[in-house]
């Protein structure tokens, strides 16, 4: 008798209860890579654990570990952590890297399962950043509602860094953060063509600027970097990048927006 082969499914769930597959062989190995991290191995400066099986059975251990070892982490510039399985509870664990790590330049979290709480943990952490250029939250479970626009509009008062953000944000005030993200991409600009950008600070941080003669004792200026990518970009809508002369005013909308 000629039997016909086992579907692949059978054979992946044998035994009860079934179990998950195990990771494919040659599959970056979570805890290895992290202690690498940990340990600010210079040839480490992207990391992609998007789709990692063993990332998604450990999805908050592994989170708050990666967390701790990027706290003090100098090399790594891009974090890709795709469809990694990442809840709120996640995001919270990872989020706290962001309030001491000052090199990550791009953090990818797209197809998880972040909400609005998760995202509001991720604005918190970056009131402080002075790095972080791109944030990645397209694909998740559910959307992003008024309470966590209220939370990103309070970090954007202070985060002069931050200048692109794709996201499903179910608001109609979204244009109130555009602006704040235009008038960092015009900061970055004016930084890098060595030009005045005292204008288009915060008035709480003009003011310390006015009181030290320094602004790099509010932000590392070197950590800010030009983004040729669009201002923003929420799913279904589409920002024209503004004209150059629109930054000036960039300050008076901010403030009329945060008072619709």
């Amino acid at each position: 008798w000629i039997f016909p082969a086992m579907p692949q499914a059978f054979l992946l769930c044998r035994g009860s209860p079934c179990r998950p597959a195990m990771p494919a062989f040659g599959a970056v190995i979570p805890r290895e890579l992290i202690a690498r991290i940990a340990a600010n191995d210079t040839s480490i400066t992207r990391v992609d654990l998007s789709g990692n099986a063993s990332f998604q059975m450990k999805a908050v251990e592994y989170c708050s570990s990666l967390s701790d070892a990027m706290a003090k982490n100098t090399h790594v510039k891009e974090m890709v952590l795709a469809k990694c399985g990442i809840s709120d509870e996640g995001v919270k664990a990872l989020s706290k890297m962001l309030e001491t790590n000052g090199s990550l330049v791009s953090l990818s979290l797209e197809g998880n399962r972040i909400g609005s709480e998760g995202a509001i943990s991720l604005a918190q952490s970056l009131s402080s950043n002075v790095s972080l250029t791109e944030l990645l939250l397209l694909g998740q479970e559910r959307g992003f509602g008024e309470s966590c626009l209220e939370a990103w509009m309070e970090c954007l008062q202070g985060n002069i860094v931050l200048q692109h953000i794709q996201w499903r944000l179910e608001s109609r005030k979204s244009f109130a953060l555009a602006a704040f993200l235009t008038r960092n991409k015009e900061i970055a600009r004016r930084r890098r063509e060595h030009k005045d950008f005292s204008t288009l600070l915060p008035d709480n941080l003009r003011v310390k600027m006015s009181k030290t003669g320094t602004i790099k004792q509010v932000v590392d200026i070197n950590s800010l970097q030009e983004d040729n990518s669009p201002d923003v970009a929420v799913e279904g809508e589409a920002s024209p990048r503004p004209e150059l002369r629109m930054a000036e005013a960039t300050a008076a909308a901010v403030a009329e927006a945060g008072m619709a």
